[in-house]
């Protein structure tokens, strides 16, 4: 929807033309873990915000890149983005959807749309993948924090 922005002066209107100020809804926006890096955060925004406003071609392309971001906030250096992808920790599930998910973006860009009921699905699994893994390391360090705050030195022996 658009307004027009007028000014009320007294004065005969402006020979310049009206500005429009656009109004858009506004996207639901899922919860991401805490530790996610800004970039990524940034990225998967994106592609909630092409799938919300059925615009495909833009979901997939940030989908990918959401997926690039992650290989290069874990230091996978690989010539190719999908050998790239199968260097990453997350659980083998996850590994192969984000290969998937990295071929809708390619074939997206260059070959083939993909529908936007079938990017949801990718979305959906991409945003698992995050949180299983970001909350994953989470509570990890929360769990070397508390040991590394209370633990006897006899125990850290132990364990080293």
């Amino acid at each position: 929807m658009l307004a027009a922005a007028t000014i009320s002066s007294g004065s005969p209107p402006p020979r310049h033309p009206k500005e429009y100020i656009a109004f858009t809804e506004p996207v639901s926006e899922r919860d991401l873990p805490e530790k996610l890096p800004k970039k990524i955060v940034e990225s998967f925004r994106e592609a909630e915000y092409g799938i919300s406003k059925n615009k495909p071609i833009s979901a997939a392309a940030t989908i990918r890149n959401t997926i690039r971001l992650i290989v290069e906030s874990e230091k996978i250096e690989s010539e190719h983005l999908n050998e790239a992808v199968k260097k990453l920790p997350f659980n083998k599930e996850f590994i192969d959807a984000l290969g998937k998910m990295k071929i809708m973006g390619d074939d997206s860009l260059h070959y083939e749309e993909y529908e936007i009921s079938e990017l949801t699905p990718a979305l959906d699994v991409l945003h698992l993948a995050l949180e299983d893994y970001y909350a994953h390391i989470d509570r990890l360090a929360k769990l070397d924090k508390a040991v590394g705050d209370k633990a006897s030195k006899k125990g850290r022996l132990s364990t080293g």
